[in-house]
């Protein structure tokens, strides 16, 4: 990712004047910020990306789609970003990212999980062998309940690229949420070597998190989860979402809304947008604080899900 960047960089600097390359900028960034490479911060260059594209081609159905991404996740302004992809989608149908877009950025943090799932699979049909997507669609079936399908769509992305690193993430998490936390931990301990740790590092991780199990049972293993990823925090950018999705997981509810709060400071994108749907916050459905917390981010209470192993 930060090579593309790079390159479409060079491109620009070659042609200012050459709206696509600015387009991909945008969701260079943007992708960027989704899988960690850049923090939110790091990546608001992808918004004047989006608006350069268009203040030279109005036409351009990928910096529409990429300038709704950045309208959705960091300004929270869902009903422009709503706008934004329609207008992605009419100008370029056969754009997978501005189906992926309006899948992740409108449809399924406003808890509408059917039409998310359905957008979601146009984009895998426009760009089946692109692993972001199938992760992604893989993701929809988890905030829809289906972790049935969410492990079969993981397995199969897992298959088309065993050493993509996000795929394990996402996966762990599933299996986490379906309580295989020994199925889990391998695939925690597979995500830290694909995004760079070194082998001793990630089975050092591993191997605490089995002892914190076995010892202390789940409430020893949130623990150590939480443990882990404020370590890694003091060296690694963002994360608050992380942590504060550990406490939330781990019952620690006003550990979980104070990491929430830092987080929603920080425009951490994504996983902010999701809070209305994502069964890893189910443990906060109910406290005032929690409704609180959606409607300044300008998303709907919505019913949690009753998950389908």
């Amino acid at each position: 990712m930060h090579k593309s960047i790079d390159l479409f960089q060079q491109s620009i600097a070659a042609d200012p004047n050459f709206a696509p390359a600015y387009a991909g900028l945008a969701d260079a960034y943007n992708i960027s910020i989704i899988i960690s490479a850049l923090s939110s911060k790091e990546g608001s260059p992808g918004a004047r990306a989006a608006t350069k594209a268009l203040e030279l081609d109005q036409t351009l159905a990928d910096a529409r789609a990429a300038l709704g991404l950045e309208m959705s996740h960091y300004e929270f302004d869902f009903s422009a970003a709503k706008g934004e992809f329609e207008k992605a989608i009419q100008l370029n149908p056969n754009s997978a990212y501005a189906h992926l877009f309006f899948s992740g950025g409108y449809l399924m943090p406003m808890g509408l999980r059917a039409e998310a799932i359905a957008e979601m699979k146009k984009a895998v049909e426009l760009d089946p062998l692109s692993l972001l997507i199938n992760n992604f669609l893989g993701e929809s079936y988890v905030l829809a309940g289906d972790y049935a399908a969410a492990y079969q769509q993981f397995q199969q992305t897992i298959a088309m690229d065993p050493n993509f690193p996000l795929v394990h993430a996402y996966m762990a998490d599933l299996l986490e949420l379906m309580g295989r936390f020994d199925d889990a931990i391998p695939e925690r301990e597979r995500t830290a070597l694909l995004f760079g740790k070194s082998e001793q590092e990630s089975t050092e991780m591993a191997a605490r998190l089995r002892s914190a199990l076995k010892s202390g049972g789940v409430a020893g293993f949130w623990k150590e989860r939480v443990a882990q990823d404020l370590h890694a925090k003091q060296t690694s950018r963002g994360g608050f979402v992380v942590i504060a999705r550990d406490y939330a997981l781990a019952g620690e509810r006003d550990l979980a809304f104070e990491w929430l709060e830092k987080s929603i400071e920080a425009r951490e994108g994504q996983d902010l947008t999701l809070l209305a749907v994502d069964p890893m916050w189910n443990n906060l459905h109910g406290d005032p604080r929690y409704g609180s917390l959606l409607r300044r981010i300008g998303l709907p209470e919505v019913v949690p899900v009753q998950h389908q192993n």
